[in-house]
């Protein structure tokens, strides 16, 4: 029984689509400045992997989970977390946010801007929302259940656009404003499933990893 005074998150408000994306490009404001003081620097980089395997880790990885960790859990109390560092947090509602603060930690700690942070969302299992952030360069891009975008240094999104194809392995994304022929190309549902995927497969990983702590998550 909680003590008298003491505060207990309660549901989140009704949300949508549009919430969860301005949040996702919130989250990605924030732990990008965290990222990038870390970059190109010399910093201490564990090893979290065992026989002889090698997966790094650093402080950048761990303190930009940390900050999305802590805003979430303002923002939607009730919301499942899983984390690529800290593991899992159950949460009661339909939403579940999967969270890589750095996809490629040994590019990052040779100074290879080839790296990003992936923040993905589900709702009743299902992918919803995929937000990839390279704060080096400034390039964002994400999509929902409409379209896929891409922008740059907070400029202007611009659709993505993609081959019309029926499977994910055919598809090449690219920016609609890269060739005068993209924007005569339709099937967005291209684009968003190699977004759909990636999260996928990153929640795949993590669930392996934290096998069992996603029993009785709605």
């Amino acid at each position: 029984m909680k003590s008298q005074g003491e505060h207990v998150p309660g549901p989140s408000p009704a949300t949508n689509l549009d919430d969860i994306g301005r949040v996702a490009h919130e989250l990605a404001n924030l732990s990008g400045p965290v990222i990038l003081k870390h970059f190109r620097t010399a910093m201490p980089v564990e090893n979290k992997a065992g026989g002889g395997a090698f997966d790094p880790v650093t402080i950048a990885d761990r303190g930009a989970e940390k900050a999305i960790v802590e805003e979430l859990a303002t923002r939607f109390p009730d919301h499942g977390i899983v984390g690529e560092e800290f593991g899992t947090k159950a949460g009661s509602s339909s939403f579940q946010w999967v969270i890589d603060p750095i996809d490629g930690t040994r590019s990052f700690i040779m100074g290879s801007p080839l790296w990003g942070t992936l923040i993905g969302v589900l709702k009743d299992g299902v992918p919803y929302f995929g937000l990839m952030d390279q704060p080096f360069t400034g390039e964002r891009f994400w999509s929902g259940d409409q379209a896929s975008y891409h922008s740059v240094r907070g400029g202007q999104p611009v659709a993505m656009k993609s081959r019309s194809c029926t499977r994910i392995e055919d598809a090449s994304p690219r920016s609609g404003a890269t060739s005068p022929t993209a924007s005569r190309r339709t099937a967005p549902e291209s684009a968003r499933a190699l977004v759909g995927a990636r999260y996928a497969a990153l929640f795949e990983q993590l669930h392996k990893r934290h096998e069992g702590a996603f029993t009785g998550i709605g």
